[in-house]
């Protein structure tokens, strides 16, 4: 057992150099002091601080999802919690994964000499979790798992989205998008186009809460969409909305009460993804998204032909 921690220890040595940079950029944002003319920098500062966050960002809703893979998971489900192959970021991405997984192993064999005899095996099945980790992440690296042919059709899969309803029926989505402002439209179509294609643009955990805790948005300046992952590639968009400033306390107050209301489903809608009726009506209302999306480049064409 030792062994096979040591050696892959020794493999991934010279991966660890290669993110040494990122965790510098990470120290420097945990460490970094925040002056009282810092408090009151304008809007558009705001966001470009957000910025300088987020491949950690990113990284985070990697990891919170790689942390819930369980001793019998799959290579198709080690697939899905993993970016896709086009993420700017994706080696180094898996690079840090196996080694948040080697810091667990190192942990788990000091429990270990510590632990009771019946603990031991337990401990044991944690540590053999990790190096299956590891291992899957090796093969993806290496391009040993899949042949080109295979990594191609991977750029071509597509997350499915869940349109949520609300307590009363209604689907939120479409409700709050008819509120937008029309020069929004785009911007949401881009980050929903996100969330399906796998690249989550500028994704973020939101953890401010306990409340908020699971779920994740991702994000333009001034517009969110508030989503999760329920089960293989199918994601649930919960909210979107316009965003004044970051310390909108209107904005978090909604925030809590629609994703309170969606916890209160949640169970409801597991149930439903499973059936074909409840599918097909998702699908057509998420035509109608798209067309009322769309709608930007009709008003503009009309515009200019008006002018």
């Amino acid at each position: 057992m030792e062994e096979n921690s040591e050696t892959l220890l020794i493999q991934l040595e010279e991966l660890r150099r290669k993110i040494e940079t990122v965790k510098t950029s990470i120290h420097k944002l945990e460490t970094r002091e925040v002056s009282k003319k810092e408090e009151e920098i304008i809007e558009i500062e705001e966001e470009d601080e957000e910025i300088e966050e987020e491949n950690d960002d990113e990284y985070q809703f990697y990891l919170e999802n790689y942390r819930l893979l369980r001793e019998d998971f799959t290579k198709k489900e080690m697939k899905e919690i993993l970016p896709r192959r086009k993420n700017k970021n994706y080696k180094n991405i898996l690079i840090r994964l196996s080694i948040e997984s080697i810091k667990d192993i190192k942990e788990l064999e000091e429990m270990k000499e510590i632990s009771q005899k019946e603990e031991q095996e337990e401990i044991d099945n944690l540590i053999q979790l990790e190096l299956k980790k590891i291992k899957m992440i090796q093969e993806r690296l290496s391009k040993k798992e899949e042949k080109e042919e295979e990594i191609e059709e991977e750029q071509e899969e597509k997350n499915e989205i869940i349109l949520v309803p609300t307590i009363s029926g209604n689907i939120r989505l479409l409700d709050e998008i008819e509120h937008i402002p029309i020069e929004y439209y785009e911007g949401f179509k881009e980050l929903i186009d996100s969330i399906i294609d796998g690249t989550f643009k500028n994704v973020k955990c939101l953890t401010k809460n306990r409340i908020l805790n699971g779920l994740y948005e991702v994000k333009l300046f001034k517009i969110r969409v508030v989503f999760k992952r329920i089960k293989d590639n199918k994601y649930a968009l919960i909210t979107a909305f316009v965003k004044k400033s970051n310390r909108d306390k209107l904005y978090l107050e909604t925030l809590r009460s629609k994703i309170f209301d969606y916890k209160q489903m949640e169970k409801k809608i597991k149930e439903l993804i499973e059936n074909d009726r409840f599918l097909e009506e998702n699908e057509k209302a998420v035509i109608e998204l798209y067309n009322q999306l769309e709608r930007k480049e009709e008003v503009d064409y009309e515009s200019s032909r008006n002018r």
